[in-house]
């Protein structure tokens, strides 16, 4: 039956993409939803909820509320917090609700900017596509409202886009600024640390894309700003290989690299993923899945004999060897 589940736990959905890049950025992130949709991105989507401080709030849309459409109530909500933080930004983040009644974030967002000072930034988020939607859309919102139009690049000064810990942990964030550091006097983990880095993206004198959710604003940088880019390089990862068919279940650009990485000639090394799977980025064999059977029948079909990929696909890959590579957006924070 198609979009039954028995195993695979709910992948992390757009809004919670969104509040993964904007978490760290001194904003004022307002989830406009009853509470539900705030509750999980706190409680399971974002792996920083219980070591650091983020100002995430929720609309708590009542039945009236959503039914009329009060973007008044909406409004006087965020105006009764707003001096309560020293804030960069507005962020206004989508729930079905709002997708439902036809919320019109770009009206919000000038009202608010016109009430507050600040940059409000409109994130149409709906809750039904997955957490990279949410990615692409709050870089492409904060790359047009924060970054500025005057600025030069410096020599060796790199910057990576794309990089949240739905998809990365901490080692692996660490890993890839110590091998960056090799080549670049500054790396620059966009979203990662502070607004500044977006203030001072023209600096940059390349970006590196970390996820398939990272390349458009890398385009939008390019065509911008004149900044090139280039995917996300790996030194050589400590995964020992034993298998002749290998399947690697990550987000796209993330399992590419590790492809690379290995470097096994003798090897038929495959990226499958249930997140975006951009064609220019693949390779003849890879494949993007929709259902737990999808995965299933591929790795029979194709007698798939390792799979590296998160231990939740473990119910799905009947004898294959599972090598463990965490992903947060599938199975939540380890």
């Amino acid at each position: 039956m198609k979009g039954l589940r028995k195993y695979l736990t709910p992948f992390a959905p757009d809004q919670s993409g969104a509040v993964s890049v904007l978490f760290s950025l001194s904003g004022l992130i307002v989830i406009i939803d009853a509470g539900g949709c705030t509750g999980n991105i706190c409680g399971f989507d974002e792996p920083r909820w219980q070591t650091q401080k983020c100002a995430v709030f929720s609309a708590g849309l009542r039945d009236m509320d959503a039914i009329m459409g009060r973007d008044d109530r909406l409004i006087a909500k965020i105006l009764k917090v707003v001096d309560r933080f020293d804030l960069e930004f507005i962020a206004l983040i989508g729930t079905p609700v709002p997708a439902v009644i036809g919320t019109d974030y770009k009206g919000l967002a000038r009202v608010l900017e016109k009430k507050t000072g600040l940059p409000v930034l409109p994130i149409n988020t709906n809750g039904m596509a997955l957490y990279d939607e949410g990615v692409e859309k709050a870089y492409s919102e904060l790359i047009k409202a924060i970054v500025p139009e005057e600025e030069t690049s410096q020599n060796g000064v790199v910057s990576v886009i794309g990089l949240t810990p739905l998809d990365y942990t901490k080692d692996e964030m660490d890993m890839i600024q110590a091998t960056l550091s090799h080549t670049y006097k500054e790396v620059r983990m966009l979203g990662m640390s502070s607004i500044d880095d977006f203030k001072h993206l023209r600096q940059s004198e390349k970006i590196i894309v970390a996820s398939p959710a990272g390349l458009k604003a890398a385009k939008l940088i390019k065509r911008r700003y004149h900044i090139p880019f280039e995917m996300l390089k790996l030194e050589k990862p400590n995964i020992a290989v034993t298998g002749s068919k290998v399947l690697i279940l990550h987000q796209q650009v993330y399992a590419n690299a590790i492809r690379e990485s290995l470097n096994m000639c003798d090897k038929d090394i495959r990226v499958g993923t249930y997140f975006k799977l951009n064609k220019t980025l693949k390779e003849d064999h890879d494949i993007h899945f929709d259902d737990e059977d999808d995965l299933m029948n591929y790795i029979k079909e194709h007698n798939i004999d390792t799979v590296i990929g998160d231990m939740t696909y473990q119910p799905l890959i009947g004898q294959a060897k599972l090598i463990p590579l965490h992903h947060t957006a599938v199975s939540g924070d380890d």
